[in-house]
């Protein structure tokens, strides 16, 4: 499987600055990046050697658009694609509700076994 290349990712994302503008802000914490306007936070975590995960929050609500994204460059145009779509305002039915969460604060949100987002 093909590791996503520095610039792939730059390519990828370059969109997703373009679109969101200063505001945008990402930052690494531990397995995990978040990427965050305003109230929208996207935190995108590694699964696995082979995947990542994507969860999705407006306010309080919080919503999935797939289960996981390989760690490949198609995953990488999917997560991409994701990311653009949901700081641009588009939710259901791209993005599944999937809960809510219980505040912004770091660290990141982690789903528990029953689908709900709590701290961890």
């Amino acid at each position: 499987m093909a590791i996503v290349s520095a610039e792939s990712i730059s390519t990828l994302f370059g969109p997703l600055a373009a679109i969101c503008g200063p505001g945008l802000s990402m930052r690494r914490e531990g397995d995990a990046v978040r990427w965050s306007l305003g109230e929208l936070v996207a935190v995108v975590e590694a699964r696995d050697e082979r995947t990542i995960r994507a969860t999705f929050a407006d306010g309080e609500p919080v919503y999935r658009a797939r289960p996981s994204y390989a760690l490949s460059n198609a995953g990488a145009q999917l997560l991409a694609a994701d990311l653009v779509a949901f700081f641009s305002g588009t939710r259901e039915p791209r993005f599944v509700f999937a809960g809510f969460r219980e505040s912004v604060a770091s660290p990141p949100l982690r789903a528990s076994p029953r689908s709900h987002f709590t701290q961890s």
